[in-house]
């Protein structure tokens, strides 16, 4: 005879949901907590940053120069009050960017938003393959309507952005620029001036979304982390 299977939600025994009696007596059904931390696992799962979430965190970034303890209390921040706005970090190449914005992207799934990782470089080359088809705004329409968009690398592929380039870069920011309630992260090496120079239309949404969440940490060897770790 085999033993009874212990349920690991003692409060709805697996079954995802409870009953709830309010103050008039009348009772509800309501999921459970411990399905919205199974969906909370599943996206993060599904992020493909699931092996980087333990290194890159919030707590475990390092602040011994008065430049990271800005990068950190800046990521913070955006991590507590995010809705309708951008993150954006530029600069220096090893300097933290990516582990801040990882971090940051961990703490939103926590809090249940959906969520959406992509590397700047594939993004481009499928939705170029698809520019001319109708499933390219198919496509974009999947980036559009994440809660969380998080762009690693943005607009860095090995040369100078293309005309091509940069029609995709505006059509995911323009699309994220309108989203109400979106939530985007970007990580780039360009400053929001050379981004500017590149497309004004691209650079000024960009300015007005990430206002008090903006970090540029200017081109310093000494500021690359990788070197000293």
């Amino acid at each position: 005879m085999e033993s009874p299977t212990i349920p690991i939600c003692k409060r709805c025994n697996d079954r995802g949901y409870f009953v709830y009696e309010d103050e008039d007596a009348c009772k509800f059904l309501k999921e459970c907590e411990c399905q919205l931390q199974a969906k909370i696992e599943w996206q993060m799962k599904k992020s493909g940053l699931f092996d980087e979430f333990e290194r890159c965190d919030l707590k475990k970034f390092k602040t011994t120069e008065v430049w990271q303890a800005k990068m950190k209390d800046i990521a913070e921040r955006f991590s507590k009050e995010p809705v309708n706005r951008f993150l954006f970090m530029s600069g220096q190449v090893g300097c933290g960017k990516t582990m801040l914005s990882t971090g940051v992207f961990k703490e939103l799934l926590k809090k249940g938003y959906t969520g959406k990782y992509v590397l700047w470089r594939q993004t481009l080359m499928k939705l170029k393959m698809l520019v001319n088809d109708e499933t390219y705004f198919d496509e974009l329409d999947k980036l559009r309507t994440v809660d969380v968009l998080y762009i690693d690398d943005f607009l860095k592929g090995g040369k100078e952005p293309t005309e091509a380039d940069v029609k995709v870069a505006y059509d995911i920011i323009n699309s994220r620029y309108l989203k109400h309630g979106g939530i985007t992260i970007l990580s780039t090496e360009y400053m929001l001036e050379a981004i500017t120079d590149i497309d004004e239309a691209i650079g000024s949404r960009i300015a007005e979304k990430s206002k008090g969440a903006m970090i540029q940490i200017s081109s310093d060897k000494n500021r690359n982390m990788r070197f000293k770790e």
